[in-house]
């Protein structure tokens, strides 16, 4: 499968479930792309540092490590200063932390939750960047009603 999407993409994210498949790391790592690896409360940084061995060993050294948040939208920042250790570029995902806090919190979709958290992070740790689910039109968005945000409060 990794063979056929590669003339097709430019970055390969691999799921927080799938961190540990030898298999698909190695076959995304010789397209020689990205490799984007989403960390949660499922994956250690001691196990994404085994990935990127892993991917390193395939000859690839472009790789970033995505981080969605604990299950209950929280922010480990244990986890997060031991994925700084590894020396690879963080991307906080905003969406998914915002997501999982509203199902389990029944936190109301609140525009300012991101950047509060996005601002906690950066403060901690350096962090490359940040993924955001956004839509220009909220109504017609078909993504998770509780964490929608407008592009209007980017």
């Amino acid at each position: 499968m990794v063979e056929l999407l590669s003339p097709h993409v430019e970055i390969f994210r691999i799921p927080s479930r799938l961190v540990r498949q030898t298999d698909l790391l190695l076959c995304a790592a010789k397209t020689q792309k990205i490799i984007a690896l989403e960390t949660d409360e499922r994956v250690s940084p001691k196990e994404v540092g085994l990935a990127l061995e892993k991917i390193k060993s395939a000859g690839n050294d472009k790789v970033v490590v995505v981080y969605s948040g604990e299950s209950k939208g929280e922010v480990d920042f244990t986890n997060l200063l031991g994925l700084e250790e590894l020396r690879l570029p963080i991307i906080v995902n905003l969406t998914r932390l915002q997501t999982r806090a509203s199902k389990v919190r029944s936190i109301p979709n609140r525009h300012d939750f991101m950047g509060r958290v996005a601002k906690s992070t950066v403060a901690f740790t350096p962090v490359a960047g940040y993924e955001i689910i956004t839509h220009n039109d909220i109504a017609r968005s078909l993504y998770e009603p509780k964490s929608r945000l407008s592009l209007i409060h980017i």
